[in-house]
Formats: structure tokens, sequence, C-alpha cells
């Protein structure tokens, strides 16, 4: 495995460390909890990672990132949150889909030939990314960036800060 990779899957795990405990102790009957009509909530935060995640195994041909199809109206890129916990499975459902993509995908990357991650990707991903590897650099920052948002609707909620 490159420096890079490493460098990138190093990154990866301490973002998903973080959003694990973020999401540890969130309380599940405040899961669509948002403070604003414009803010994320937890379940769409977990859903909406879940959703890139398959959508980047889409991109890179990756087998084996098993997301529901609804989730891709549910959380995918446009979609908008509601507070209506009717509309939306429930918190530890989408915690398992959350974690599984990510094991999944991370699994590939694991194993995949170098050849593979040096495919040229800016044109299949809308210029989300470069390359497979730059990928990863990517969905940490993504990840991280609505996990920030959660943090917001921690605070809100009066849930202990996890990040520091």
């Amino acid at each position: 495995m490159s420096d890079v990779l490493k460098s990138a899957f190093s990154l990866l795990a301490f973002t998903r460390s973080m959003s694990d405990k973020m999401v540890s102790d969130f309380p599940a009957d405040k899961a669509t909890y948002q403070p604003s009509p414009t803010d994320n909530h937890a379940v769409w935060v977990l859903g909406h990672i879940a959703a890139t995640d398959w959508w980047v195994a889409s991109v890179l041909n990756v087998p084996g990132v098993n997301v529901p199809e609804s989730y891709g109206t549910l959380f995918g890129g446009g979609s908008k949150p509601t507070g209506d916990a009717k509309a939306y499975p429930t918190l530890a459902e989408v915690t398992r889909v959350f974690n599984e993509s990510r094991a999944a995908l991370l699994k590939w990357y694991e194993t995949a030939p170098a050849s593979a991650l040096s495919v040229d990707l800016s044109e299949k991903s809308n210029g989300f990314t470069t390359d497979p590897v730059d990928c990863l650099f990517k969905l940490s920052w993504h990840e991280g960036w609505h996990f920030g948002q959660l943090a917001s609707v921690r605070k809100a909620l009066g849930l202990a800060n996890k990040l520091g």
C-alpha cells in the first residue's frame, strides 16, 4: 500500500471514529430533530453518507456496497430532510447501513490493484474526485462537513460535545 493510500485510510479512519462518537449516544427519539427546517438531522446525515458511499461504489464499479434504493431519494444529493420521523428508516437501521456501506467500500480499496487506484475519475465523478485515492480524501472531507452540521444539532439538544 502506498504512503498516500495509507494517509487517506488514516484520515478516513479518524473521520469515522469522530462520526461514530457523535452518533453513539444520539437519542433515537430525536433522530429527526431539526433546530430549524434547514438543518440536517442525524438520520439524514447518516443516510446521506451511506448514499454517497453507494454513489462512489457505482463510480468505481465496486461490488457489494448495498444501500436500499430508497436512500437515493431520501438522502441523495439534492434531497432535503424533514422532521417527520415516519418518512425515514429508524436511526438503528440507517446506522447499520452507514457502517456496512463504508466497510464494503474499504474492503475493495484494501484489495484493489494499483492499476484500479490510478484511474482518472474526473469526468465520471462530475469533478468530485480525480482518482480513487483522491476520492478517499474527499469522502473524509464530506463526512466531516456533514458531521459538523450534526454537531450543531447535538448542541441544540444539549448533548455532550464529542469533538474535544
